[in-house]
């Protein structure tokens, strides 16, 4: 006969490793635990991937709205036998090409809507970045909680296979349940292997965005407990920057259009000249001329650049409708499967685990005086362990689900 005396300390042990799990760290994590706003700022000031993003605004801001063809210079010489032979007239001329005025405010407009644009798809690409390594800092959260559970569940089962072996070898029922426990421990160990090894995966991910190459992260990461309210979060998809973009992208296609038109609009050409005589027979003269192009005359092929950026513009409002739509979509599903993960965690909270642990108090008062009675204890705590885990991951996809729809949304109500 086997004392409950003997038992409790490791009940108490897994009750601790319980609560914090709740929380979302383990026992380890209390010496260096790290919040995320702390990480992601570290990320901020040291990743090379978002020093490169925040880089791409700058490269067209540098760009120039309209490039304009820089002077020419020539010098020309006019002789009897040739044109270095016994001069009599030398020519110097300076010409530049000028774009028609109206172009340089709709091509302003245009760099200014592009840099708006880059800008937007920057700050999507910097919440994409966000909420990846958000997620996979909830993944260790989970992974490390995990771990620890089902270590303590290999304790468990390898000193309840300790108790199993004390009754005589000779019961077949005895060394069914010996059998069982002996292949229950092996695979929990494989299972602690291939949770390790999924840790250090992540690690060297989030390890990777703090300028540090190759290095794992170290620190423990620690959350906030999730608080379950009544009403399902609220969400407002027109603070989103996915949408934003969609817009900015129909207004960017606005502006090309215009630019487009231009294309009627006529270049002007400046020429100055000056003929310097060496003859002395006429006079050194100087000349002004005034160019102006004539684009009607091939009038098709600006009504053609016209009319592909007004078929372009048409084209990215029925996309822009279409994936407003889709993100419409996206965030009732969203919604939706956070007032389901709602509803588990509660059940799990109020109902589920509470019961767990009442079974689990009754079994103080159980003595392990035969095979079933050990079989019923390894089962109880079997299930309060699968339970724990339960939770985890209901924890984890409704945190990451919340963290989808603050990416979707900018901000949650």
């Amino acid at each position: 006969m086997m004392k409950w005396s003997n038992v409790l300390p490791r009940f108490s042990a897994f009750a601790t490793l319980c609560v914090l799990c709740g929380f979302g760290i383990s026992s380890q994590s209390l010496a260096a635990a790290v919040t995320w706003p702390e990480y992601w700022k570290r990320v901020e000031s040291s990743s090379p991937a978002v020093k490169g993003l925040k880089t791409q605004a700058d490269q067209i801001r540098s760009q120039v709205a309209l490039p304009i063809a820089p002077p020419m210079f020539t010098v020309g010489s006019m002789g009897v036998n040739g044109p270095l032979s016994q001069v009599m007239e030398q020519t110097y001329e300076i010409s530049q090409k000028v774009p028609f005025p109206t172009r340089f405010g709709v091509s302003g407009s245009l760099k200014d809507q592009r840099v708006r644009e880059k800008e937007l798809e920057v700050q999507t690409a910097l919440l994409d970045l966000k909420q990846s390594l958000h997620g996979s800092f909830i993944e260790l959260t989970e992974v490390a909680a995990s771990r620890d559970l089902i270590r303590e569940k290999q304790n468990f089962f390898t000193g309840h296979l300790k108790r199993l072996r004390a009754y005589s070898i000779s019961d077949q029922v005895q060394q069914l349940h010996i059998l069982e426990m002996e292949a229950e421990v092996k695979s929990l160990s494989g299972e602690i292997a291939q949770l390790d090894a999924q840790e250090k995966s992540i690690r060297l991910k989030l390890g990777s965005y703090l300028g540090e190459r190759g290095t794992p992260f170290a620190e423990e990461p620690q959350l906030e407990s999730i608080q379950l309210s009544s009403a399902s979060p609220r969400a407002d998809l027109e603070k989103g920057s996915r949408l934003k973009m969609i817009r900015s992208k129909e207004e960017l296609a606005v502006q090309e259009q215009s630019v487009a038109k231009t294309g009627w609009l006529p270049d002007l050409s400046l020429t100055y000249r000056r003929r310097v005589r060496k003859d002395n027979v006429m006079d050194s003269s100087h000349e002004v001329m005034i160019g102006v192009e004539l684009p009607f005359l091939f009038g098709w092929q600006a009504s053609a650049r016209s009319k592909e950026a007004s078929l372009k513009a048409t084209e990215v409002q029925f996309e822009s409708v279409q994936q407003h739509r889709a993100l419409g979509a996206e965030l009732e599903a969203i919604q939706a499967r956070l007032v389901a993960l709602q509803e588990q965690l509660k059940l799990m909270r109020n109902d589920i685990l509470p019961n767990l642990e009442k079974r689990l108090h009754l079994l103080h008062r159980l003595a392990q005086t035969d095979t079933e009675s050990l079989d019923l204890h390894r089962s109880t705590y079997d299930q309060v362990v699968t339970g724990r885990l339960k939770n985890l991951k209901l924890e984890s996809e409704y945190r990451k689900e919340l963290l989808a729809l603050e990416t979707l949304t900018g901000s949650i109500e």
